[in-house]
């Protein structure tokens, strides 16, 4: 039913959490039919080794690719991507960034929705700056593109299907940005729901969105208006 990837680089003192967050969400739920994925975007640490000793411990199996290079953040999850092999695929860094009660919230909607996504309810937890950026970049892109989309980088399930329909360019995290819009542009037209979730405590807050992704966001946006227009002539 559904393939959780999680990409990862050097989260050797993460990834048994991650895993043992996401564990317990499966079980609750009753899971049968899943699959997880770590894409090891390679990691020069012993992530991988913590990943099949909890694998072992555990008794789950868990499918581990290994990249020759580093791809980032996006490129990792691709590469996940193309070895989907469940009707939804969801992704979730490996740096214990979610509990286990935000999966509960977040992967019951698939009987009904083909993509589920999420945004913050305290996202005042996050850097100014950060805070900034995305109150400028969602309501612009939602502008560009024709979208109402509260939040575009959130914890997001994705009809497995859809995404292969996608050429997803970008490695970086605005790949997700990508996706959105391309499915927008291609005039795919899925049912979306929007769930709500608590972001990272204090401590735990995501070091992935630096001045510099800011750039890449530019960029993304350049892009993909082009992309657009492209797709209209």
């Amino acid at each position: 039913m559904i393939s959780f990837i999680i990409p990862c680089h050097n989260e050797e003192k993460n990834i048994k959490n991650t895993l043992t967050e996401l564990f317990k969400a499966i079980k609750i739920l009753k899971l049968k039919f899943y699959e997880i994925i770590i894409v090891d975007d390679l990691s020069t640490d012993d992530t991988i080794k913590k990943a099949k000793k909890f694998s072992k411990k555990s008794k789950i199996k868990i499918i581990i690719i290994k990249n020759k290079k580093n791809l980032g953040y996006g490129g990792a999850v691709k590469e996940g991507i193309k070895r989907s092999k469940k009707k939804f695929t969801m992704w979730l860094p490996g740096d214990d960034g979610f509990e286990y009660r935000q999966y509960l919230k977040i992967i019951p909607n698939i009987e009904k929705f083909d993509i589920i996504g999420s945004y913050f309810i305290n996202a005042n937890k996050r850097t100014f700056y950060r805070r900034f950026f995305t109150s400028f970049y969602t309501p612009l892109l939602n502008l560009i593109f024709g979208l109402k989309l509260p939040y575009y980088n959130g914890l997001t399930i994705f009809r497995t299907d859809i995404l292969k329909q996608i050429d997803i360019k970008f490695d970086s995290h605005i790949f997700q940005v990508e996706i959105w819009c391309k499915i927008k542009i291609l005039k795919i037209k899925p049912l979306i729901k929007f769930v709500q979730l608590r972001n990272r405590e204090e401590g735990q807050v995501s070091e992935a969105f630096r001045f510099k992704n800011s750039m890449k966001v530019l960029y993304c946006f350049l892009y993909l208006t082009f992309y657009s227009l492209f797709h209209r002539i």
